[in-house]
């Protein structure tokens, strides 16, 4: 549900007709998008979820320190506008190209590279926790739990609640009504499941109460 962990795709899917990369790194924005599966690589949100607001191709590595990579798309990750407007030019890391994101506490968490699920873990108020570094670190530098990024989270961990009760619901009546037709189940029986029925449909109607 959260900060999946990403494949780019082959290489040559990013070279023009020359066999060279695209002079204009931005002509690659769509692939970049699908690569980092339409999401900010830092907070997470999706595209979708910006409501419209446009996301921008940020360089993971920054042009300022590194302009040898500036239309390299293997150095291009998809981020929402407040997340890169705050890593701006920040590289508290080497500069050396192929080298590690991460130095001690500080850094950046690649997801091309790195699980995000070994590094970090958000909460059920949508908030972000860390596992490992340096995810301390993009918090503070990026505001990651800044109000609106944890409601977002918070609300597809609503969704998905909200999701797995309507599961139930459609297992639980297919059960009641298989059971009923094929006579295996007794009224006193029946009436429990409706019971279980009951409650669940009592769940659904406020999900938003329920962790």
């Amino acid at each position: 549900m959260f900060f999946p962990k990403l494949k780019r795709r082959q290489p040559t899917e990013y070279h023009n007709k020359l066999g060279k990369f695209y002079s204009n790194y931005r002509q690659n924005f769509h692939k970049i998008s699908e690569d980092c599966q339409h999401r900010c690589i830092y907070c997470d949100i999706t595209t979708r979820e910006m409501g419209g607001e446009g996301m921008h191709l940020d360089h993971f590595r920054p042009q300022k320190h590194f302009p040898q990579l500036e239309n390299d798309p293997f150095n291009l990750v998809l981020s929402c506008p407040k997340c890169n407007t705050l890593k701006s030019d920040d590289w508290p890391c080497g500069l050396n190209e192929k080298g590690s994101s991460v130095e001690g506490e500080l850094g950046y968490l690649n997801p091309f590279s790195m699980d995000p699920a070994d590094y970090l873990l958000v909460k059920s108020d949508g908030s972000i926790v860390k596992k490992n570094h340096p995810i301390e670190y993009m918090i503070r530098k990026l505001q990651l739990n800044r109000k609106s990024r944890c409601l977002v989270r918070r609300a597809r961990i609503v969704a998905k609640k909200e999701a797995d009760l309507d599961n139930e619901i459609r297992n639980l009546v297919d059960k009641i009504q298989e059971d009923l037709f094929e006579e295996k189940v007794s009224n006193l029986r029946a009436a429990e499941l409706l019971g279980e029925l009951k409650q669940l449909l009592e769940l659904r109607k406020s999900p938003r109460q329920s962790d």
